[in-house]
């Protein structure tokens, strides 16, 4: 009696150990698929990061090539500025020299019209622009006709009208050279 009790439950025990062992299987494959889930889980994150760090990368080398190009545009804008500067400096130069020509010509004028007033505008055929300026500086006036000059004189503005040259009748050129020759003498101011 005894002796059936044992391997009674020594048969019992055999029945929970063989079914315990399907149920460890099962655990081992679930582990087995779990730890395979994990894997693919972590190869998939390794992949979407190498595509993020490829975007990155792509992106990174978009920012250089850009950079260059502005870096190029920049340079390019700095030379374009030095040019100009060294054209604007070029610019003021003549711009200073021709303000010192013009106070020269101003002073000269002053000089002149403070002595002469200025009357009449020549309007000989090829002396006019000469003739033109003579009068302005010096204060010469003379009356023409088509054919020929009537008379000459500097106009003094402090004392009056002093006829300097008396040219009735003579042809156009007579009369322009004795005209030069008596401005030149009485003004010192020599024109070619």
């Amino acid at each position: 009696m005894v002796l059936d009790l044992v391997i009674r439950d020594a048969l019992e025990s055999v029945a929970k150990i063989k079914c315990t062992e399907p149920n460890e299987d099962q655990m081992l494959v679930k582990l087995e698929q779990e730890r395979k889930g994990d894997v693919d889980r972590v190869r998939n994150q390794i992949d979407d990061a190498e595509r993020e760090i490829a975007t990155l990368n792509e992106s990174l080398r978009d920012l250089e090539e850009s950079l260059n190009s502005k870096t190029l545009a920049l340079e390019e804008k700095k030379n374009q500025l030095i040019t100009k500067s060294s054209e604007l400096e070029a610019i003021r130069e003549d711009a200073k020299k021709n303000d010192e020509k013009l106070a020269k010509l101003r002073e000269r004028k002053l000089k002149a019209c403070s002595e002469f007033s200025v009357t009449d505008v020549a309007a000989l055929e090829d002396t006019k622009m000469k003739l033109h300026v003579c009068c302005t500086l010096t204060g010469v006036h003379f009356n023409s006709s088509d054919e020929s000059v009537s008379s000459g004189y500097v106009a003094n503005a402090a004392t009056s009208q002093v006829k300097l040259f008396d040219i009735s009748g003579l042809p156009r050129k007579e009369a322009a050279k004795k005209i030069w020759e008596t401005i030149e003498k009485t003004t010192a101011l020599h024109f070619v």
